[in-house]
């Protein structure tokens, strides 16, 4: 399985202290926001690296921003993207055109940063406690990965492009 994502720098470390007790991935993937969900294909690695390129060869690096509040949606505890949303958007959208236009998923794309999983009562006291986090939630977005995930969900980088 390959996947795309936004690497976060500068963030907060209080923010990365959370995921390291809420997020059982924390050792595995850095914070990232997903721009291509994980996908299995035939597509080559050097066609990947190509649609990629090509698709965000004019992206200039950018300001980005977490809500105040964070979500639970499926077990999942995530702070949505408040400055950079459209910016973020408009790469997803490109990144699913032409080669990746069949891997699109039909759920629509709410750009964030995961901090936790849990269930039930468990995700909702992690939300509570993501909530008072009072850190500055503002990072830059500046590079892009590009990663194979393995059999016990390791990540493996495949190409980091860096934005303008």
């Amino acid at each position: 399985m390959r996947c795309i994502y936004l690497s976060v720098d500068g963030l907060h470390p209080e923010i990365q202290t959370f995921r390291e007790r809420n997020d059982p991935l924390w050792r595995l993937i850095e914070p990232h926001i997903t721009l291509v969900f994980p996908f299995d294909s035939a597509i080559s690695d050097e066609e990947l690296i190509e649609h990629v390129e090509t698709k965000v060869v004019s992206t200039s690096s950018f300001r980005a921003s977490l809500c105040p509040q964070p979500t639970i949606d499926s077990g999942y505890i995530y702070f949505s993207i408040l400055l950079g949303d459209s910016q973020i958007t408009a790469l997803h959208d490109r990144l699913y055109e032409g080669l990746m236009a069949k891997y699109l998923q039909a759920r629509p794309y709410v750009p964030h940063l995961t901090v936790g999983r849990g269930n039930g009562v468990q995700a909702k006291l992690m939300a509570v406690e993501a909530s008072t986090i009072s850190a500055s939630k503002v990072f830059s977005i500046n590079k892009i990965w590009i990663e194979r995930i393995g059999a016990s969900g390791e990540s493996e980088a495949i190409k980091t492009i860096w934005l303008k």
